[in-house]
Protein backbone atom coordinates (compact mmCIF):
# COMPACT_ATOMS: atom_id res chain seq x y z
CA UNK A 1 0.00 0.00 0.00
CA UNK A 2 3.12 2.61 -0.26
CA UNK A 3 3.78 2.45 3.73
CA UNK A 4 6.87 3.20 5.14
CA UNK A 5 7.46 2.91 8.95
CA UNK A 6 9.78 5.76 9.85
CA UNK A 7 8.60 7.48 6.50
CA UNK A 8 5.27 7.54 6.02
CA UNK A 9 3.56 5.62 8.62
CA UNK A 10 4.05 6.11 12.06
CA UNK A 11 3.23 3.54 14.62
CA UNK A 12 2.50 4.15 18.57
CA UNK A 13 2.56 0.99 20.36
CA UNK A 14 1.16 0.68 24.15
CA UNK A 15 1.04 -2.48 25.77
CA UNK A 16 -0.90 -3.38 29.50
CA UNK A 17 -1.43 -6.36 31.02
CA UNK A 18 -1.95 -5.39 34.70
CA UNK A 19 -5.62 -3.63 35.15
CA UNK A 20 -8.33 -1.95 33.10
CA UNK A 21 -7.76 1.65 34.21
CA UNK A 22 -4.20 1.61 33.39
CA UNK A 23 -5.21 -0.23 30.15
CA UNK A 24 -7.73 3.26 29.31
CA UNK A 25 -5.20 5.57 30.64
CA UNK A 26 -3.11 4.16 27.33
CA UNK A 27 -5.78 4.97 25.10
CA UNK A 28 -6.34 8.19 26.03
CA UNK A 29 -2.28 8.94 25.57
CA UNK A 30 -3.07 7.88 22.08
CA UNK A 31 -5.86 9.61 21.56
CA UNK A 32 -4.09 12.92 22.92
CA UNK A 33 -0.98 12.25 20.19
CA UNK A 34 -4.10 12.42 17.69
CA UNK A 35 -3.74 9.49 15.90
CA UNK A 36 -5.85 8.22 12.68
CA UNK A 37 -6.82 5.19 13.87
CA UNK A 38 -6.17 2.95 17.08
CA UNK A 39 -5.87 -1.16 16.73
CA UNK A 40 -6.70 -3.38 19.24
CA UNK A 41 -6.58 -7.21 19.89
CA UNK A 42 -9.49 -8.37 21.99
CA UNK A 43 -12.36 -7.21 24.31
CA UNK A 44 -10.59 -5.17 27.32
CA UNK A 45 -8.51 -2.85 24.95
CA UNK A 46 -11.44 -2.35 22.77
CA UNK A 47 -13.69 -0.79 25.39
CA UNK A 48 -10.89 1.20 26.76
CA UNK A 49 -10.43 2.62 22.97
CA UNK A 50 -14.11 3.03 22.78
CA UNK A 51 -13.85 4.89 26.22
CA UNK A 52 -11.34 7.20 25.16
CA UNK A 53 -12.90 8.20 22.02
CA UNK A 54 -15.85 8.11 19.54
CA UNK A 55 -14.45 9.35 16.59
CA UNK A 56 -11.08 7.56 15.71
CA UNK A 57 -11.31 4.72 13.79
CA UNK A 58 -11.15 1.68 16.19
CA UNK A 59 -10.03 -1.99 14.04
CA UNK A 60 -10.26 -4.91 16.41
CA UNK A 61 -10.71 -8.55 16.30
CA UNK A 62 -12.70 -9.61 18.76
CA UNK A 63 -15.36 -12.89 20.08
CA UNK A 64 -18.90 -11.22 19.08
CA UNK A 65 -18.79 -7.50 18.84
CA UNK A 66 -22.04 -7.03 18.86
CA UNK A 67 -23.08 -9.09 22.50
CA UNK A 68 -19.84 -7.14 23.13
CA UNK A 69 -21.80 -3.40 22.59
CA UNK A 70 -19.03 -2.58 20.15
CA UNK A 71 -21.60 -3.21 17.08
CA UNK A 72 -24.92 -3.26 16.06
CA UNK A 73 -25.20 -5.62 13.60
CA UNK A 74 -22.06 -7.25 11.99
CA UNK A 75 -22.81 -6.08 8.66
CA UNK A 76 -23.18 -2.57 9.01
CA UNK A 77 -21.81 -2.06 12.64
CA UNK A 78 -22.09 1.66 13.24
CA UNK A 79 -20.24 4.19 15.10
CA UNK A 80 -16.25 3.97 15.18
CA UNK A 81 -15.31 0.47 15.44
CA UNK A 82 -15.09 -2.14 12.57
CA UNK A 83 -12.64 -5.51 12.09
CA UNK A 84 -13.30 -8.84 12.72
CA UNK A 85 -15.23 -11.17 14.37
CA UNK A 86 -13.72 -14.88 16.65
CA UNK A 87 -16.63 -17.70 16.28
CA UNK A 88 -15.77 -18.08 19.76
CA UNK A 89 -18.52 -21.04 20.24
CA UNK A 90 -16.71 -22.93 17.28
CA UNK A 91 -13.30 -22.36 18.98
CA UNK A 92 -14.57 -23.27 22.53
CA UNK A 93 -15.69 -26.72 21.12
CA UNK A 94 -12.56 -27.35 19.70
CA UNK A 95 -11.00 -26.28 23.15
CA UNK A 96 -13.06 -29.39 24.51
CA UNK A 97 -12.28 -31.64 21.56
CA UNK A 98 -8.17 -31.15 22.84
CA UNK A 99 -9.38 -31.42 26.65
CA UNK A 100 -10.91 -34.97 25.59
CA UNK A 101 -7.90 -35.93 23.75
CA UNK A 102 -5.24 -35.14 26.09
CA UNK A 103 -7.07 -36.47 28.91
CA UNK A 104 -10.02 -39.07 27.94
CA UNK A 105 -11.05 -39.36 31.64
CA UNK A 106 -11.24 -35.82 32.65
CA UNK A 107 -15.33 -35.73 34.01
CA UNK A 108 -14.79 -31.60 35.45
CA UNK A 109 -13.05 -28.82 34.02
CA UNK A 110 -12.41 -24.85 35.77
CA UNK A 111 -13.13 -21.69 33.81
CA UNK A 112 -10.82 -19.13 35.22
CA UNK A 113 -11.47 -15.72 34.91
CA UNK A 114 -10.24 -11.98 36.37
CA UNK A 115 -13.10 -10.82 38.71
CA UNK A 116 -14.47 -7.86 37.23
CA UNK A 117 -12.30 -8.00 34.39
CA UNK A 118 -14.23 -6.23 30.96
CA UNK A 119 -15.45 -8.65 28.50
CA UNK A 120 -14.63 -11.68 30.74
CA UNK A 121 -18.56 -13.01 30.92
CA UNK A 122 -18.79 -12.66 26.95
CA UNK A 123 -15.18 -14.81 26.72
CA UNK A 124 -16.43 -17.29 29.65
CA UNK A 125 -19.85 -18.07 28.30
CA UNK A 126 -19.14 -19.93 25.29
CA UNK A 127 -16.46 -21.93 26.84
CA UNK A 128 -19.52 -23.41 29.90
CA UNK A 129 -21.85 -23.49 27.10
CA UNK A 130 -18.94 -26.30 24.94
CA UNK A 131 -17.84 -27.97 28.66
CA UNK A 132 -21.80 -28.81 29.29
CA UNK A 133 -22.09 -29.85 25.81
CA UNK A 134 -19.29 -32.17 26.20
CA UNK A 135 -21.00 -33.57 29.13
CA UNK A 136 -18.25 -31.73 31.20
CA UNK A 137 -18.95 -30.83 35.13
CA UNK A 138 -17.71 -26.63 34.67
CA UNK A 139 -16.69 -24.61 38.00
CA UNK A 140 -16.32 -21.11 37.13
CA UNK A 141 -14.18 -19.26 39.58
CA UNK A 142 -13.14 -15.30 39.33
CA UNK A 143 -9.85 -14.51 40.80
CA UNK A 144 -8.95 -11.01 43.00
CA UNK A 145 -5.92 -9.21 40.69
CA UNK A 146 -2.80 -10.34 42.52
CA UNK A 147 -3.83 -13.91 43.49
CA UNK A 148 -4.55 -16.31 40.58
CA UNK A 149 -2.08 -18.56 42.83
CA UNK A 150 -4.76 -18.96 45.62
CA UNK A 151 -6.91 -19.91 42.73
CA UNK A 152 -5.03 -22.90 41.71
CA UNK A 153 -4.13 -24.20 45.11
CA UNK A 154 -8.01 -24.04 45.38
CA UNK A 155 -8.77 -25.94 42.64
CA UNK A 156 -6.12 -28.73 43.12
CA UNK A 157 -7.48 -29.60 46.57
CA UNK A 158 -10.89 -29.45 45.89
CA UNK A 159 -12.39 -33.07 45.42
CA UNK A 160 -16.24 -34.45 45.60
CA UNK A 161 -17.05 -38.29 44.93
CA UNK A 162 -20.21 -40.47 45.74
CA UNK A 163 -20.21 -44.50 45.62
CA UNK A 164 -23.34 -45.97 45.18
CA UNK A 165 -22.92 -50.24 46.12
CA UNK A 166 -23.59 -53.72 47.59
CA UNK A 167 -22.21 -54.71 51.05
CA UNK A 168 -22.16 -58.06 52.61
CA UNK A 169 -22.22 -58.69 56.23
CA UNK A 170 -21.76 -61.56 58.21
CA UNK A 171 -21.01 -61.94 61.98
CA UNK A 172 -17.96 -63.63 62.92
CA UNK A 173 -16.81 -64.43 59.15
CA UNK A 174 -18.39 -63.47 56.06
CA UNK A 175 -19.42 -66.82 54.84
CA UNK A 176 -21.70 -66.55 57.62
CA UNK A 177 -23.43 -63.65 55.85
CA UNK A 178 -26.97 -63.35 55.21
CA UNK A 179 -27.60 -60.13 54.43
CA UNK A 180 -26.53 -58.08 51.32
CA UNK A 181 -28.10 -54.51 51.15
CA UNK A 182 -27.66 -51.48 48.96
CA UNK A 183 -25.23 -48.58 50.73
CA UNK A 184 -24.39 -44.89 49.38
CA UNK A 185 -21.11 -43.01 50.35
CA UNK A 186 -20.27 -39.27 49.72
CA UNK A 187 -16.97 -37.94 50.44
CA UNK A 188 -15.93 -34.55 49.94
CA UNK A 189 -12.38 -32.74 50.50
CA UNK A 190 -11.91 -28.66 50.48
CA UNK A 191 -8.06 -27.60 51.02
CA UNK A 192 -5.33 -29.62 51.60
CA UNK A 193 -2.66 -29.48 53.94
CA UNK A 194 0.39 -28.98 51.36
CA UNK A 195 -1.08 -26.52 49.37
CA UNK A 196 -2.92 -24.29 51.49
CA UNK A 197 -1.54 -21.55 53.52
CA UNK A 198 -3.27 -22.76 56.55
CA UNK A 199 -3.36 -19.85 58.26
CA UNK A 200 -6.98 -20.38 59.19
CA UNK A 201 -8.62 -22.87 60.83
CA UNK A 202 -10.24 -25.40 58.78
CA UNK A 203 -8.53 -24.66 55.73
CA UNK A 204 -8.69 -27.69 54.76
CA UNK A 205 -11.93 -30.19 55.24
CA UNK A 206 -12.77 -33.57 54.93
CA UNK A 207 -16.24 -34.97 55.00
CA UNK A 208 -17.33 -38.37 54.36
CA UNK A 209 -20.54 -40.24 55.46
CA UNK A 210 -22.47 -43.74 54.56
CA UNK A 211 -26.02 -44.64 54.03
CA UNK A 212 -26.76 -48.13 54.43
CA UNK A 213 -30.48 -49.07 52.65
CA UNK A 214 -32.71 -51.97 55.15
CA UNK A 215 -30.67 -51.46 58.15
CA UNK A 216 -32.86 -50.41 61.05
CA UNK A 217 -31.14 -46.74 61.32
CA UNK A 218 -30.07 -45.68 58.09
CA UNK A 219 -27.00 -43.93 59.04
CA UNK A 220 -24.38 -46.13 59.17
CA UNK A 221 -21.31 -43.59 59.16
CA UNK A 222 -20.73 -39.72 59.13
CA UNK A 223 -17.22 -38.15 59.63
CA UNK A 224 -15.83 -35.33 59.80
CA UNK A 225 -11.63 -33.53 59.77
CA UNK A 226 -10.79 -30.01 60.01
CA UNK A 227 -7.67 -28.68 60.52
CA UNK A 228 -6.57 -26.19 62.91
CA UNK A 229 -3.31 -25.49 62.27
CA UNK A 230 -0.01 -26.85 60.74
CA UNK A 231 3.39 -26.48 60.39
CA UNK A 232 6.08 -28.14 57.66
CA UNK A 233 8.83 -30.50 58.78
CA UNK A 234 11.55 -31.08 57.13
CA UNK A 235 11.38 -32.80 53.54
CA UNK A 236 12.95 -33.21 49.94
CA UNK A 237 11.48 -32.86 46.57
CA UNK A 238 9.87 -36.42 46.84
CA UNK A 239 8.53 -36.32 50.27
CA UNK A 240 7.02 -33.69 52.88
CA UNK A 241 5.40 -33.82 56.04
CA UNK A 242 3.58 -31.67 58.04
CA UNK A 243 2.70 -31.86 61.99
CA UNK A 244 -0.68 -30.24 62.89
CA UNK A 245 -3.24 -29.97 65.07
CA UNK A 246 -7.12 -31.70 64.25
CA UNK A 247 -10.82 -31.68 65.21
CA UNK A 248 -12.62 -34.76 64.52
CA UNK A 249 -16.31 -35.64 64.54
CA UNK A 250 -16.85 -39.12 64.47
CA UNK A 251 -20.47 -41.22 64.17
CA UNK A 252 -20.74 -45.34 63.13
CA UNK A 253 -23.39 -47.16 63.46
CA UNK A 254 -22.47 -50.53 62.59
CA UNK A 255 -23.65 -54.39 63.62
CA UNK A 256 -20.94 -54.23 65.71
CA UNK A 257 -21.56 -51.00 67.63
CA UNK A 258 -22.68 -47.65 67.44
CA UNK A 259 -20.57 -44.84 68.63
CA UNK A 260 -19.87 -41.40 68.28
CA UNK A 261 -18.35 -38.36 69.60
CA UNK A 262 -15.59 -35.30 69.11
CA UNK A 263 -11.64 -35.16 69.39
CA UNK A 264 -8.58 -33.28 69.04
CA UNK A 265 -5.79 -35.07 67.70
CA UNK A 266 -1.93 -34.42 67.24
CA UNK A 267 -2.00 -35.13 63.39
CA UNK A 268 0.81 -36.07 61.26
CA UNK A 269 0.46 -35.59 57.24
CA UNK A 270 3.25 -37.56 54.80
CA UNK A 271 3.34 -37.35 51.35
CA UNK A 272 5.79 -39.04 49.29
CA UNK A 273 6.43 -39.11 45.31
CA UNK A 274 8.17 -42.24 43.10
CA UNK A 275 8.57 -40.73 40.17
CA UNK A 276 5.86 -39.04 38.06
CA UNK A 277 3.60 -42.23 38.27
CA UNK A 278 3.30 -43.38 41.81
CA UNK A 279 2.83 -41.17 45.10
CA UNK A 280 1.07 -42.08 48.84
CA UNK A 281 -0.18 -40.39 50.91
CA UNK A 282 -0.35 -40.94 54.84
CA UNK A 283 -2.25 -39.64 58.04
CA UNK A 284 -1.93 -40.77 61.48
CA UNK A 285 -3.89 -38.75 63.63
CA UNK A 286 -3.53 -39.38 67.87
CA UNK A 287 -6.96 -38.43 69.51
CA UNK A 288 -8.07 -37.33 73.10
CA UNK A 289 -11.96 -37.89 73.25
CA UNK A 290 -13.77 -34.57 75.01
CA UNK A 291 -17.12 -36.68 75.34
CA UNK A 292 -17.75 -40.18 73.54
CA UNK A 293 -21.16 -41.98 73.77
CA UNK A 294 -21.94 -45.76 72.77
CA UNK A 295 -24.88 -47.67 72.88
CA UNK A 296 -24.67 -50.11 75.95
CA UNK A 297 -25.64 -53.78 76.06
CA UNK A 298 -27.49 -53.58 79.26
CA UNK A 299 -30.32 -50.77 78.56
CA UNK A 300 -32.98 -53.06 80.18
CA UNK A 301 -30.60 -53.58 83.78
CA UNK A 302 -29.20 -50.27 83.73
CA UNK A 303 -32.05 -48.20 82.63
CA UNK A 304 -30.18 -46.05 80.04
CA UNK A 305 -29.12 -46.37 76.09
CA UNK A 306 -26.01 -44.92 76.18
CA UNK A 307 -22.78 -44.96 78.32
CA UNK A 308 -20.53 -41.82 77.79
CA UNK A 309 -17.18 -40.45 78.71
CA UNK A 310 -13.74 -39.33 77.88
CA UNK A 311 -11.24 -41.54 75.82
CA UNK A 312 -8.26 -41.85 73.56
CA UNK A 313 -8.22 -43.23 70.18
CA UNK A 314 -5.59 -43.18 67.30
CA UNK A 315 -6.42 -43.14 63.13
CA UNK A 316 -4.21 -44.19 60.50
CA UNK A 317 -4.82 -43.41 56.47
CA UNK A 318 -2.67 -44.53 53.87
CA UNK A 319 -3.72 -43.66 49.84
CA UNK A 320 -1.67 -45.38 46.99
CA UNK A 321 -1.99 -42.96 43.82
CA UNK A 322 -1.31 -43.79 39.88
CA UNK A 323 -0.95 -41.34 37.94
CA UNK A 324 -3.40 -39.43 40.42
CA UNK A 325 -5.83 -42.21 40.54
CA UNK A 326 -6.30 -43.51 44.48
CA UNK A 327 -6.35 -46.85 43.31
CA UNK A 328 -5.38 -48.41 46.99
CA UNK A 329 -6.73 -47.09 50.31
CA UNK A 330 -5.97 -48.87 53.66
CA UNK A 331 -7.54 -47.30 57.30
CA UNK A 332 -7.77 -48.40 60.41
CA UNK A 333 -8.98 -46.63 63.47
CA UNK A 334 -9.09 -47.68 67.17
CA UNK A 335 -11.41 -45.67 70.19
CA UNK A 336 -11.11 -46.36 73.62
CA UNK A 337 -14.57 -44.62 76.34
CA UNK A 338 -14.05 -45.19 79.79
CA UNK A 339 -17.89 -44.99 80.81
CA UNK A 340 -18.65 -42.53 83.54
CA UNK A 341 -22.91 -41.90 82.54
CA UNK A 342 -24.28 -44.74 82.53
CA UNK A 343 -23.06 -48.30 82.82
CA UNK A 344 -19.42 -48.68 84.35
CA UNK A 345 -17.29 -50.21 81.84
CA UNK A 346 -14.49 -49.88 79.38
CA UNK A 347 -15.63 -49.93 75.67
CA UNK A 348 -12.77 -50.59 72.44
CA UNK A 349 -14.12 -50.40 69.53
CA UNK A 350 -11.70 -50.74 65.96
CA UNK A 351 -12.57 -50.62 62.70
CA UNK A 352 -10.06 -51.74 59.50
CA UNK A 353 -10.76 -51.43 56.04
CA UNK A 354 -8.71 -51.83 52.77
CA UNK A 355 -10.10 -50.87 49.69
CA UNK A 356 -9.06 -51.73 45.95
CA UNK A 357 -10.30 -48.99 43.22
CA UNK A 358 -9.78 -49.75 39.40
CA UNK A 359 -10.68 -46.41 37.02
CA UNK A 360 -13.07 -47.11 34.15
CA UNK A 361 -13.66 -43.49 32.33
CA UNK A 362 -14.72 -40.09 32.49
CA UNK A 363 -14.25 -40.27 36.40
CA UNK A 364 -16.37 -43.78 37.03
CA UNK A 365 -14.63 -46.19 38.77
CA UNK A 366 -15.05 -50.04 40.17
CA UNK A 367 -14.00 -50.43 43.29
CA UNK A 368 -14.31 -53.15 46.30
CA UNK A 369 -13.32 -53.09 50.10
CA UNK A 370 -13.41 -55.38 53.39
CA UNK A 371 -14.11 -53.62 56.09
CA UNK A 372 -14.22 -55.19 59.54
CA UNK A 373 -16.10 -53.96 62.95
CA UNK A 374 -14.69 -55.06 66.56
CA UNK A 375 -16.34 -54.34 69.77
CA UNK A 376 -14.59 -55.64 73.41
CA UNK A 377 -16.85 -54.11 75.76
CA UNK A 378 -15.83 -54.82 79.56
CA UNK A 379 -18.39 -54.35 81.91
CA UNK A 380 -17.57 -53.67 85.45
CA UNK A 381 -20.70 -55.50 86.91
CA UNK A 382 -21.58 -57.25 83.74
CA UNK A 383 -20.59 -60.22 81.78
CA UNK A 384 -18.01 -58.64 78.65
CA UNK A 385 -19.15 -58.41 75.43
CA UNK A 386 -17.13 -59.18 72.42
CA UNK A 387 -18.41 -59.02 68.54
CA UNK A 388 -16.54 -59.27 65.80
CA UNK A 389 -18.68 -58.31 62.08
CA UNK A 390 -16.81 -57.97 58.78
CA UNK A 391 -18.23 -56.89 55.53
CA UNK A 392 -17.59 -56.98 51.57
CA UNK A 393 -18.84 -53.71 49.64
CA UNK A 394 -18.68 -53.29 45.92
CA UNK A 395 -19.71 -50.33 44.27
CA UNK A 396 -19.27 -47.74 41.29
CA UNK A 397 -17.58 -44.35 42.38
CA UNK A 398 -18.25 -40.89 40.33
CA UNK A 399 -15.99 -38.16 40.73
CA UNK A 400 -17.07 -34.90 40.74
Amino acid sequence: MGYVRGRTLEVEERYETETFESLKEKARQLVALRVDAILTEGTPPTLAAQSATRTIPIVTTVGDPVAAGFAKELRRPGGNITGFSQNRSALARKQMDFVRRLRPRTTAIAIVSLKDYPGAEIMVQPLVAAAQEATLAVHTIAYVEGHVDRVFKELKARHMSYRVGLRTVGREHLWTADTTRVFMELAATMGDPFLGDNKKPFDSFEFGGQLNFGDLKTLGRAQAVGLLAATPMMGSENSKHMIGFTQHFDYFNNNAFEIGGQSLAATLYSQMKAGDAFAIRTQLHLNALILGGTKSDYESVSGRSYDFGPGLGFKFGGTFYYHGHPFLLLSHSEFWIHSVNGTAADHIVSGTRARIDVPLKHGVSLGADYVLYRADRNYRDFPDVYERVPELRTGISFNL
